[in-house]
């Protein structure tokens, strides 16, 4: 596959966009969906577009509970993980489901296994190791984070 180029954002904890890259958090523009969608655009109806915060710090990926809603999907986990969380190990369910990065020319899917927790953030989705292990980019002490390569 050839990289697929994402710009990044910086925002707050409230989902301001922010100038300062640095001081913000740094997201892209993703989508979630429970299922493999034929054709995905940008702009697909069928994909619940969100902002997922880019988290070296974090193994797993991690989807806002609310926003998942595995429970009204009727999704069952398919096992349990050992989350190491600053408050002591929590058990986590994880799923699987698919996320899905665009650009204006390009979207795809990501096949993924998240666990779900609460958030109350500007972006429903932490990023951790699980996925950046499948992309490229730099981090400058003054810029930030500027744009992520998946693929």
């Amino acid at each position: 596959m050839i990289g697929l180029t994402i710009p990044v954002v910086a925002l707050s904890d409230d989902g301001e966009k922010l100038c300062d890259r640095v001081a913000g958090r740094p997201c892209i523009r993703i989508g979630f969906s429970w299922e493999q969608l034929d054709g995905p655009t940008a702009d697909d109806p069928r994909i619940k577009w969100t902002y997922g915060m880019i988290d070296t710090g974090a193994d797993i990926i991690a989807v806002d509970a609310a926003f998942a809603n595995p429970v009204a999907a009727l999704k069952v986990p398919h096992k349990t993980w050992e989350a190491h969380t600053v408050s002591g190990p929590a058990d986590m369910q994880i799923y699987k489901g698919f996320l899905f990065v665009a650009n204006s020319s390009r979207c795809i899917p990501v096949a993924m296994e998240f666990g779900t927790a609460p958030m109350n953030h500007g972006y429903k989705i932490v990023l951790g190791r699980s996925f950046l292990d499948h992309t490229t980019f730099t981090y400058n002490r003054t810029h930030g984070i500027k744009k992520i390569v998946i693929g």
